[in-house]
This record gives C-alpha cells, structure tokens and sequence, in this order.
C-alpha cells in the first residue's frame, strides 16, 4: 500500500524543470503544455527535494526508488536553462531502474531536454524511499 510520501503509479515518465525559459514545471514528453495530473502533481509538489544536497556541480545525481509505487526518480543539478543556484532537473519515470537504465529511459523520453546538458550525468546517491 503506497503512503502519502509514494509517488501515484504511472506508465508515463514525467520531467520537471525548465524548458525553454526559466521557471520549474512538470512536463509530459510532448514538452507542449505543462503536465496535470496525479504524478504531475506530486512531482511539482517535491521541487528542489531529489537532487543531491548542497546544490553542487551540474549533472550530478542522484537516484530514488520507489518500489511500492513501482518508480524510480532521477534528478540532478541544472542550470543550463536557469543560471538560479537550486535548478534542477528530475525524471519520474515507470518501474524500478538502474542509474544507468534510467538515464536512458530520460533521454528516450525527452530528448529534446537531454540536447541541452554540456556536461555529463554523474551518480552520486542511489536511495529507497523510507518504508518502500
């Protein structure tokens, strides 16, 4: 049974951050209108909360299970759309992933995102969620 911390189950990846202009906001893969909905929601509501601590150096990033919920969250620094020390950007994608199966899955999402990084996507924290 999920908590009210779980991620809502979802067969659709969700990306949150900024796209074209400064401002964070849940996206679907279209990147058209900002994303609604339960996982969008809950996404929106967790802003600055999965990236590492401290704000560091862009790409680093961290991984979250949620394996209740069946979702994993990939997030870390970004300022390549918003100069901002807290940007960032997160990935809510479907099913339980590897860091490494995670950054493809975000990539095939959302390409169009994943064009903008100059710098690589590094692992620093891989967690599970208390009580998953």
């Amino acid at each position: 049974m999920a908590t009210d911390s779980d991620p809502p189950s979802t067969t659709e990846p969700y990306y949150f951050g900024c796209h074209k202009e400064a401002g964070h906001f849940a996206w679907d893969r279209s990147l058209f209108l900002k994303a609604r909905g339960p996982a969008a929601d809950w996404l929106s509501s967790r802003d600055g909360r999965f990236p590492p601590k401290g704000g560091g150096r862009q790409g680093i990033a961290s991984l979250t299970h949620y394996p209740r919920s069946q979702v994993t969250v990939l997030a870390f620094w970004d300022r390549s759309v918003d100069s901002r020390p807290g940007s960032n950007s997160t990935f809510l994608l479907p099913g339980v992933m590897t860091f490494v199966e995670s950054v493809i899955a975000a990539r095939e999402a959302f390409p169009a995102v994943w064009k903008r990084y100059p710098f690589e996507v590094t692992m620093q924290a891989e967690r599970e969620e208390p009580g998953s």
